[in-house]
């Protein structure tokens, strides 16, 4: 019923931070991966930078669950996503990361 709700709010008002990052908890809270990324990227498209907190969440999340999927989600948010606030935020822990996994070269 929640995610019905929430599913439906944003039909309604897609530039609703507040949903966006609700509809995202949903899925995170219950370790569905898959569909907290695809609303990550959806995010990403409509609200554009306004999207960085589900950003900051979905690094928590991998840094402590998923730790064959942190140098991906490194590279998508510092790299492939095309928003600057986005990339900014994220490229100095993906070099720092980077350094720490393999070696200072590798920066």
């Amino acid at each position: 019923r929640e995610l019905s709700v929430l599913k439906k709010g944003l039909t309604f008002s897609n530039e609703d931070v507040d949903l966006w990052t609700k509809l995202f908890e949903y899925y995170i809270n219950r370790d569905y991966l898959r569909n907290a990324m695809a609303v990550l990227f959806e995010s990403a498209n409509i609200i554009k930078e306004k999207s960085l907190p589900l950003w900051e969440i979905m690094e928590l999340y991998v840094l402590s669950t998923e730790e064959e999927m942190v140098e991906k989600f490194y590279k998508q948010s510092s790299i492939i996503v095309k928003i600057k606030e986005i990339n900014l935020r994220f490229r100095p822990e993906y070099l720092e990361w980077r350094v720490l996994t393999y070696d200072i070269e590798s920066g």
